[in-house]
């Protein structure tokens, strides 16, 4: 006498539509059941919305420089270079962030809440017109992390082995930290940061 054996048949049914599918149809297909927010990208996306003179970019992953161009959108991994005498904006929602001539940034992290960005060498304008509570943006500088958290226009300079990194508030407020240094910049101040292991901050 044949019994009906409901979880082997949907074990079956499983096995037969992975041979019909290809391997690894189901595994994604579980997966994004389970957790649906895997597949949705993130809803904040910047642009590359001006553009004077010689500026490039690559992508995450790529090493070598290409044309930027205008409207490009600008995700977590792409880099932007300006050529002595060029500048770029980039708009990420209400905020603008203009590159200065010969300057790069880099961007780390770009999310719903978080623009995590590095500046090597130069200098990077910031116009934030809104931050709503629990967001935040960093720019990395050589000597330190710069983290604005409320609006306001800021001024950002990477500075080299010869001159100090300054960061320079018109309105708002920003956070400096880096290994030795914690300082507060508030409106209408400037903040030097000296050294090369240890850093040190003047206000």
């Amino acid at each position: 006498m044949r019994t009906q054996n409901t979880p082997f048949r949907l074990m079956s049914a499983l096995a037969i539509a992975g041979l019909l599918l290809g391997p690894g149809s189901v595994a994604p297909a579980r997966a994004q059941a389970e957790n649906p927010a895997m597949a949705d990208p993130p809803a904040r996306v910047g642009r590359l919305a001006n553009v004077t003179g010689t500026v490039s970019f690559h992508a995450a992953g790529e090493t070598e420089w290409q044309p930027a161009t205008m409207n490009y959108p600008v995700t977590s991994g792409n880099a932007f270079w300006t050529e002595p005498g060029a500048s770029a904006e980039i708009e990420v929602g209400g905020t603008h962030l203009a590159l200065g001539p010969g300057s790069e940034l880099d961007v780390d992290t770009l999310d719903d809440h978080t623009l995590v960005a590095t500046v090597p060498q130069g200098t990077v304008y910031v116009r934030a017109r809104d931050v709503p509570q629990g967001d935040s943006y960093q720019i990395g500088t050589p000597r330190g992390t710069v983290t604005i958290a409320q609006p306001g226009r800021y001024a950002i300079n990477a500075g080299d082995t010869d001159n100090p990194t300054t960061v320079t508030v018109e309105e708002g407020a920003a956070q400096i930290s880096g290994p030795g240094v914690s300082a507060t910049v508030g409106a209408h101040q400037t903040a030097a940061i000296t050294g090369s292991d240890s850093f040190q901050a003047t206000v």
